[in-house]
């Protein structure tokens, strides 16, 4: 394996990563001109849960592909303090920067980010021409109510269909009051539908606007392909896709061809199973070689 320990500076912060360079592959002469930045988000680190991230890099440089994970600013062996996700930009055009110059078979990025990292990826990805795809996992997109809906087709339906539920509604262990309560309030947020709250601004890139503005921007500005894997155990992912298929119809906004939709119906969040793990990494390494 060859992988660089690598440090650069972002605003007067200092921050680490690792490159992992692609490794030959056996019986071929092909060498894949496309690096893949794995961004950070949430409270944790370059290795990633469950070392997810280690592992994925580390799988995609026996398939010929070079990609750079690092640690964003305040957070793991990075100096500073840790910045809200939408406020990602310097971060990543400086990690672009040191895995461009550390290198050189790398001559366009993909950009890879699991949750508010996606939506991170998603508002810078369109501002950057050495950006050439996305892949965006169960990205972050909040809103009243489609969190709303969420919760009703994923957490409120299986709860009533489910038999612990039952025994303990009958030993008296729920708090039926406040349950009702909880779905009532549920069920009015969710009556308002996905789009029920509009843009704020009008301006093209104001960076006042609200994040989940910014990210259907990015989006609809974004010239590249995008590769969009959603769990199908996971209430983030549910949230994104009633807005990405609703609300301001972001599907329907860009050209379909350019969208690649996959969909793990058993995993969770971080994909914390071997089989899962094993899918998304083959689901990455197929777009990236597909495109290349």
């Amino acid at each position: 394996m060859n992988e660089q320990p690598i440090t650069f500076s972002c605003n007067d912060q200092l921050l680490t990563g690792i490159i992992h360079h692609a490794e030959p592959v056996e019986n071929s002469t092909f060498a894949c001109d496309k690096g893949i930045l794995i961004i950070v988000g949430g409270p944790q680190y370059r290795v990633g849960s469950h070392r997810q991230f280690i592992q994925l890099a580390r799988s995609l440089a026996k398939l010929g592909i070079s990609s750079m994970r690092f640690d964003i600013t305040g957070m793991g062996d990075s100096t500073g303090l840790k910045k809200s996700f939408d406020q990602m930009d310097e971060d990543i055009r400086c990690a672009l920067d040191c895995f461009s110059e550390c290198c050189s078979q790398a001559r366009e990025f993909v950009l890879w980010g699991l949750c508010d990292s996606a939506s991170a990826s998603l508002i810078y990805g369109c501002k950057d021409a050495r950006v050439s795809d996305l892949i965006l996992i169960n990205p972050w997109l909040e809103n009243d109510a489609s969190k709303a809906q969420a919760e009703i087709k994923g957490y409120y339906a299986k709860r009533l269909l489910s038999k612990s539920f039952w025994t303990k509604l009958v030993s008296g262990d729920v708090r039926i009051f406040e349950g009702v309560a909880n779905l009532s309030k549920s069920l009015l947020l969710a009556a308002k539908g996905p789009g029920s709250e509009p843009p704020v601004s009008e301006a093209e890139d104001d960076p006042d606007a609200p994040y989940q503005e910014r990210m259907r921007r990015g989006y609809l500005n974004f010239k590249g392909n995008v590769l969009l894997i959603l769990s199908g155990n996971d209430l983030t992912a549910k949230e994104f896709e009633l807005q990405f298929f609703g609300g301001h119809s972001w599907y329907e906004s860009r050209a379909k061809e350019t969208v690649e939709i996959n969909r793990l119906a058993e995993a969770d969040h971080t994909f914390s199973a071997k089989e899962q793990r094993f899918q998304v990494e083959s689901m990455v390494a197929d777009f990236v070689l597909s495109s290349d």
